[in-house]
């Protein structure tokens, strides 16, 4: 197995005081060297048109921002490369943003967007792009499936369209040399054993699955049993902590991931949780898995310690278990 992180462990949203500098070039070119120097030879990057500015910022989550910066891609892999990051192991798509009542804007947007995360994906070299399914319950409760029908039936139908659109991504992905794989987060319509509902109808040869281990355990599955169940289909395992326990059903409330009462961040850094991340770790082993695990904090803000918590967390924990 091959261990890299996710750049997810930047969290651009969290306000703090100098936070113009995240848009900058020169935060993330010293980030990956960072990254580098706490062992993470492959990193996950996140593909958010929200951070698209035309080009106009030093963000590397689209195609435009990283040619406007390096010129091309493949100059982009070059430098990453320069700067002791091997390879960028994955791309995760997330359409969410997109989603609203007009669903043929929605999955418009979805449809051409992945499609360019996949041509990032074949430029660079990456083997597997990663897509969100659906958006999360709340959101499609609060401000999409109002006044269309009873939800049951809007749900059937919407995940219908949702895996005829994964099925097409999946292959163009395929002909371009790139893997597709969906996760399952626990506010979403694949939240816990949910996730079956796709990969049940997604042929196996076109579409995987990243396990993530975090939104397993607070959508009341075992990562281990459902690792077990689809070693066959794994690609980019994600290895996330969490100690939050959805007693009052967050997963289909607005929001999710912030809860209004009680614990107020539902992630943890890993080793500050409750998920057994050695025994899933050698659950892997024991099924053969030889690809990547993708490692991500989201509980500090600061970046740096995050790297070195989970830095540790691997050598002294996981990797002796």
């Amino acid at each position: 197995m091959k261990i890299g992180c996710s750049l997810d462990l930047v969290d651009l949203r969290y306000q703090e005081p100098n936070r113009n500098k995240r848009e900058s070039q020169y935060y993330w070119e010293e980030l990956y060297k960072m990254i580098s120097a706490a062992g993470f030879k492959g990193i996950e990057l996140p593909y958010e048109p929200y951070w698209d500015f035309g080009g106009r910022t030093g963000i590397p989550f689209t195609l435009y921002t990283v040619k406007a910066a390096y010129g091309s891609v493949k100059k982009y892999v070059e430098f990453l490369n320069n700067s002791g990051i091997e390879e960028i192991a994955s791309i995760h798509f997330n359409p969410t943003m997109f989603i609203g009542k007009d669903l043929d804007r929605y999955f418009g947007a979805f449809m051409h967007f992945a499609v360019q995360a996949v041509e990032f994906a074949a430029q660079a070299g990456t083997k597997t792009v990663i897509v969100t399914p659906t958006p999360d319950i709340g959101e499609l409760q609060l401000n999409v499936s109002v006044g269309q029908g009873e939800w049951p039936v809007w749900v059937e139908d919407f995940l219908k369209r949702t895996n005829e659109t994964l099925a097409k991504l999946g292959e163009i992905a395929s002909k371009s040399g790139v893997k597709l794989a969906i996760k399952n987060e626990f506010w979403s319509l694949a939240h816990g054993g949910r996730i079956d509902d796709f990969l049940k109808v997604l042929e196996p040869g076109l579409v995987g699955y990243s396990a993530d281990t975090a939104h397993l355990s607070i959508g009341r599955t075992n990562p281990a049993d459902i690792i077990k169940k689809y070693k066959d289909r794994l690609d980019c395992v994600q290895f996330c902590d969490t100690a939050f326990e959805d007693v009052e059903d967050y997963y289909k409330k607005f929001n999710p991931e912030y809860p209004a009462t009680g614990t107020q961040k539902v992630f943890c850094d890993m080793g500050q949780g409750k998920v057994d991340l050695p025994g899933i770790y050698n659950t892997l082993k024991e099924c053969g898995y030889n690809g990547w695990v993708i490692c991500s904090c989201r509980q500090t803000a600061d970046v740096m310690r995050a790297l070195l918590r989970m830095r540790y967390h691997l050598d002294n924990v996981i990797l002796k278990a």
